[in-house]
């Protein structure tokens, strides 16, 4: 593991995807949110102390789509099951 690719999640967002993240807060609240997926995905370091939270800026993107395309599926599925429902409702 090389240290050097662990940052800031704020320095990642900055350099390599404000597109999808627009603001610090967008990217705060991705963390918030996705926290044990991020940790269990070797990709987040959270910070204790004066310590802030680190990602590995390698493998950080990759992580973060599998997630997003993981919540479009459920989202997605839920549509699918609620358009069933309201079909057989008919």
């Amino acid at each position: 593991m090389d240290l050097n690719n662990w940052c800031c999640p704020e320095e990642w967002r900055k350099e390599r995807a404000a597109s999808v993240f627009p603001t610090p807060a967008s990217l705060h609240w991705f963390i918030r949110m996705n926290r044990r997926e991020l940790v269990e995905g070797g990709v987040l370091i959270i910070g204790s102390g004066r310590a802030k939270d680190s990602v590995d800026g390698s493998r950080f993107g990759q992580v973060v789509q599998e997630i997003r395309q993981a919540r479009s599926l459920a989202r997605l599925n839920r549509s699918e099951d609620l358009a069933r429902l309201s079909e057989q409702a008919t």
